[in-house]
């Protein structure tokens, strides 16, 4: 028998845990990955400019450009919005052509559209914390339910 009874521990948590998962929503994102996700784009836009792009481009492309689009929503880079909806439009254009062609084509001034809507988008990924980001893609997801986002189709390529 032991010599002194077994005592329940009853060591408080300590709340780092959630501090860091509060103070991550708040902060913006690392420099490194808003660097990393810029170059993606640009490099999606400049494959497609050049005759060698792939949904997968297209894609990263309207998402991008719908994130840029819910972030002004919520009040980051407002001053973009007009920039950024004339970049979804040149998307659109872009699919209908490539459509018909079947292939990715950009024409130059959707290019030009875009690539401004994209200078939007590394600001927005500089200064918008982790919880706008997060808002801002279940505001997409909400919307490609209900069929209201800036898509393009991927068949015929």
């Amino acid at each position: 028998m032991r010599k002194h009874p077994h005592k329940a521990s009853h060591r408080q948590r300590s709340s780092s845990a959630l501090m860091r998962l509060v103070l991550n929503r708040a902060a913006p994102l690392p420099a490194t990955n808003a660097t990393t996700v810029g170059i993606a784009c640009y490099l999606a836009l400049d494959a497609l400019k050049d005759g060698h792009g792939n949904n997968s481009n297209m894609n990263q492309l309207a998402y991008s450009i719908n994130l840029a689009a819910a972030l002004a929503e919520l009040g980051v880079c407002t001053d973009g919005h007009d920039r950024i909806a004339a970049a979804q439009d040149a998307l659109v254009a872009s699919n209908a052509i490539s459509l018909d062609a079947g292939r990715w084509i950009i024409s130059d001034d959707c290019y030009r559209m875009i690539r401004d809507a994209l200078a939007i988008h590394d600001r927005q990924m500089e200064i918008a914390s982790q919880g706008e980001i997060q808002a801002a893609h279940r505001m997409i997801q909400e919307r490609v339910k209900a069929g209201d986002v800036t898509h393009v189709d991927v068949q015929a390529r």
